[in-house]
């Protein structure tokens, strides 16, 4: 007789700790970054901002200002849209 538990989480490495995954969030983050009229940032950049989370990297790419919560949001869906496009162990 075999049992099957349903997974009940997901977990997600925005912080290339676990994989690289800077390519990726540089994509998403830029891509954020263009709708709201800003400026791209450069991959050296962002592989000195990943580590310490997103929201780390959303503080280092904008000014915190009105938008950042929305940008924050809007660079997790993103990137979660565009997840797996660079990222290698």
């Amino acid at each position: 007789m075999s049992v099957h538990k349903e997974n009940k989480a997901v977990t997600l490495d925005v912080d290339s700790a676990l994989v690289s995954t800077v390519e990726d969030i540089a994509d998403a983050m830029n891509t954020t970054l263009a709708s709201y009229g800003y400026p791209m940032r450069s991959l050296r950049e962002y592989r000195q901002w990943v580590g310490l989370g997103t929201r780390n990297v959303v503080a280092k790419a904008v000014p915190k200002g009105p938008q950042y919560n929305d940008l924050h949001s809007d660079f997790m869906a993103v990137y979660l849209r565009k997840l797996n496009r660079y990222a290698h162990v």
